[in-house]
């Protein structure tokens, strides 16, 4: 008797000591959890990220050695819920889903169910995270369903549903689904809507990363609304000057690839004036010349314009997305040309080349590289003018007329009247012969022989 009565002393005994263990390890991890809590509220990321690391450690230990427990379900919530606070959804799901199924508590289910959503989305399993949130965005409890629809409506504008997407972010109305509703409104075809969503969102420094993201999304469909929410934005002043100066450059570098040359040279004007000196400002200052290029009609600006690209400092990556180097070597090729002495007499040859050449050289690289015709028109019309002798000069006739038809009809009486034994007259004619192959042979090698900066687009 003595013998059976200590071993059930002893057996109360150890049961004691692992109850108490496993809820000193419980205690432990959610002592963890406010800890982080606190630490977000207060801003400190890294410190937070550590806490719940550290939280999922022990609620991983706990759930792990006390399997039969009837509290094991809270050690796999708090455990998943920590994973996914630190971003690691893919280890997370396994423990929400075992809270999700195994657990009698319904408080710990909607939890579980609401977070195992959430990780199924932001692991890029939109079709399971709409099927797990769906029973909750239907709940009468708004503590429940407000947050289901937030994540549910985030997964349907990933997977393409977006007028799906619209009602759930619609219904859920909390503020920050205002940058997916505002997306989802956009690739849905409904630009005024995102644009009325923007224009009534809240501001703050804190944000300047989602609005960068969210205008260049929806600027890259509407850039009219991008822009005017730009305009909404620069002149609430709510961000701060680096965040501005951003938008206004995202926004000027869109209407300058989308061709709206008129409106980049605003933008970017308004970058320099708001943040000069910055490096953004340099950029911006680089991008200004290339959208003056497409705006000119003459050449008379161009040696001011290579002077302001030569002042210009930027770092190595910078440079090379903006082609810095290949800008400064075209404006210099068409200054040289403009700025060369008026020949004389005689008449100018390919061999080596010379300022006819340069000329003729850069009004190619406006057309090509720059998209800056009605430039690249002004530039051939020039060699002619300046280079009347030059045998490139029928050459830069034709291009041009054919470049600016408005003006072909005179350009061509041009050649015709100028230029009548030239061979590049005489294709026009119908007699092109072995004349007109040895000069085009000519020119392609010394144009080889020349050749300038690659593009690196």
């Amino acid at each position: 008797m003595r013998t059976a009565s200590a071993a059930v002393a002893l057996a109360a005994l150890g049961a004691a000591i692992a109850s108490c263990a496993y809820y000193n390890g419980l205690y432990n991890a959610n002592r963890l959890v406010k800890e982080a809590e606190r630490a977000e509220r207060e801003g400190l990321e890294s410190e937070a990220r550590s806490l719940w690391s550290q939280a999922a450690v022990k609620a991983e230990s706990v759930a792990a050695r006390y399997p039969e427990s009837k509290y094991r379900d809270d050690a796999l919530l708090v455990w998943g819920r920590s994973l996914q606070s630190i971003g690691e959804c893919e280890r997370g799901i396994t423990p929400l889903a075992l809270a999700l199924e195994s657990s009698p508590d319904s408080t710990i289910r909607r939890q579980s169910r609401l977070l195992l959503g959430r990780c199924y989305y932001e692991t890029g399993e939109y079709q399971g995270a709409d099927s797990v949130l769906t029973r909750l965005a239907v709940s009468l409890d708004s503590a429940v369903a407000v947050p289901a629809l937030l994540w549910r409506g985030q997964a349907r504008l990933a997977a393409g549903l977006y007028d799906a997407a619209v009602s759930d972010l619609v219904g859920c109305g909390l503020p920050q689904a205002q940058f997916p509703l505002a997306l989802a409104y956009t690739y849905d075809r409904q630009p005024l809507a995102a644009q009325h969503v923007l224009l009534s969102a809240q501001v703050g420094s804190a944000q300047e990363h989602q609005w960068l993201s969210v205008l260049n999304a929806v600027g890259g469909r509407y850039p009219d609304v991008a822009g005017t929410v730009v305009d909404h934005l620069v002149e609430r002043a709510d961000l701060s000057i680096d965040g501005t100066a951003m938008l206004l450059l995202q926004d000027g570098e869109r209407r300058l690839e989308g061709g709206r040359p008129d409106h980049a040279v605003v933008r970017f004007r308004q970058l320099m004036d708001l943040a000069p000196g910055s490096r953004v400002a340099a950029i911006a200052q680089v991008e200004l010349v290339q959208a003056e290029l497409r705006l000119a009609d003459g050449v008379d600006q161009l040696p001011a314009m290579l002077e302001r690209v030569r002042a210009v400092e930027l770092e190595e990556e910078d440079s090379k997305r903006l082609r810095l180097l290949q800008l400064s070597t075209d404006l210099e090729l068409a200054v040289a040309g403009l700025t060369a002495p008026w020949p004389t007499g005689g008449q100018t040859h390919f061999a080596g080349g010379g300022p006819d050449l340069d000329l003729f050289m850069a009004a190619e690289a406006m057309r090509y590289e720059w998209s800056a015709v009605t430039l690249a028109v002004a530039l051939l019309r020039e060699v002619p003018l300046r280079f009347p002798r030059s045998p490139i000069a029928p050459k830069a006739l034709l291009a041009a007329a054919w470049l600016d038809p408005t003006r072909a009809d005179s350009l061509l009486a041009v050649l015709h009247r100028d230029y009548p034994s030239s061979p590049y007259t005489l294709v026009l004619r119908g007699a092109a012969g072995d004349e007109y192959t040895a000069l085009e042979d000519s020119l392609r090698t010394l144009l080889k022989a020349r050749q300038r900066p690659t593009s690196n687009r």
